[in-house]
């Protein structure tokens, strides 16, 4: 029976329901950008969510090439992330179009390879492939030629771009059913990827508690620091998430931490030119509590129960904990001494659960050596 993974099913989920609340925050916003500050707050957190989602997924379906060019449109995606620290070089028509043939470019490699794997079989799908891509990420003439026939209005110029989109997300569906392979249990590998994650979130620990010491001000460094160790955190899930009976929660804590990393990243510019921490988001917060609830769910049948209560719901507790101060307590802050002081308090709750959260995986990748372990060789007596 053939399956999708797990990755490519939440990440053309996450992007269908972006795509209905985009056409729903420009419908009721009437022009004013300011009242669609909601719907780009959580579509950051998209930024750098779903091609890593991609890339796992291609790789699931052992289709290299176009992880390869989903990994180069993240890049992209990053560099052009960078240049907006630099607005005057950022906004030159060459550098726009240079960034905008190497997406074409890459979109085209991705699903040109999926398109030849699936030629001999459906090849009304492969060249259906080939038109999305290109339609999807237009390259600039082709751009100028859309909005000649639709106009240039308000609407027209946030509507189109989805709607172009939507049949490259019905294709990448259709060619995963047709590429889909059942996953096969490897416990070593998942062993490793939770060693992976449990390294990782000690070193996101010690930075979460880092970044609330107010003495220590390095706003875009740590910030930069803390992005890159919960990218290695979802990294380390998804490599584990090859065992078919937890591949669900593992993906969806991968996701969680993806998004959390990718709300890390998106600040980096600001953080940059501002000079300062921003504030951080209620949604990373819950994120956390999301991506500490799926590991728990993937450890309960693997680790002793006392472990998994001791850890795995002590880091809920601490990430709740959190977020509540960040939702309720901060608000009501009189003083800077009061904000100070409940900021350490909430970087320290953070700290202890991403602490509690690496012993979880730890105990998990141990159980899931355990299990694989060779039986001992007999002895002729």
């Amino acid at each position: 029976m053939r399956k999708v993974p797990p990755t490519i099913v939440i990440a053309l989920a996450l992007l269908a329901a972006e795509k209905l609340l985009h056409v729903g925050a420009v419908l009721t916003s009437d022009g004013d950008l300011r009242s669609m500050l909601w719907f780009y707050d959580l579509s950051a957190g998209l930024t750098f969510t779903i091609m890593p989602l991609f890339i796992a997924g291609m790789l699931a379906l052992r289709q290299r090439t176009a992880a390869i060019a989903f990994a180069v449109v993240t890049a992209l995606i990053a560099l052009r992330m960078g240049l907006m620290t630099d607005p005057e070089r950022f906004m030159k028509h060459s550098v726009l179009d240079a960034l905008s043939y190497a997406n074409v470019a890459a979109q085209l490699v991705a699903y040109g390879s999926l398109a030849h794997a699936v030629w001999a079989r459906r090849p009304g799908l492969a060249i259906c492939a080939i038109a999305a891509a290109i339609m999807a990420s237009p390259p600039p003439y082709l751009w100028d030629a859309i909005y000649g026939v639709f106009g240039t209005t308000y609407r027209s110029a946030m509507l189109v771009p989805v709607a172009l989109q939507v049949p490259r997300l019905a294709i990448m569906a259709l060619l995963s059913i047709e590429l889909g392979r059942d996953a096969a249990d490897r416990p070593i590998m998942t062993a490793d990827g939770l060693r992976h994650a449990a390294r990782a979130l000690c070193v996101f620990s010690g930075l979460a508690a880092v970044v609330s010491i107010p003495a220590i001000h390095l706003p875009f460094l740590l910030t930069a620091f803390a992005g890159a160790s919960l990218g290695w955190v979802a990294f380390g899930l998804l490599r584990a998430a090859s065992s078919r009976a937890h591949r669900w929660h593992l993906s969806a804590a991968a996701t969680a931490i993806l998004w959390c990393a990718s709300l890390q990243l998106t600040m980096l510019p600001q953080s940059y030119l501002r000079h300062a921490l921003s504030a951080p988001h209620a949604i990373s917060f819950l994120a956390l509590v999301a991506a500490a609830v799926f590991v728990t769910l993937a450890a309960r049948s693997v680790v002793d129960k006392m472990h998994v209560q001791a850890k795995g719901f002590g880091a809920v507790i601490m990430f709740v904990t959190a977020l509540a101060i960040q939702l309720f307590l901060v608000p009501q802050s009189q003083t800077e001494r009061s904000m100070i002081a409940l900021e350490v308090l909430t970087g320290f709750a953070v700290a202890l659960g991403a602490w509690m959260l690496s012993w979880l995986c730890k105990l998990t990748a141990q159980r899931f050596e355990s299990s694989d372990s060779p039986l001992p060789a007999a002895r002729v007596v």
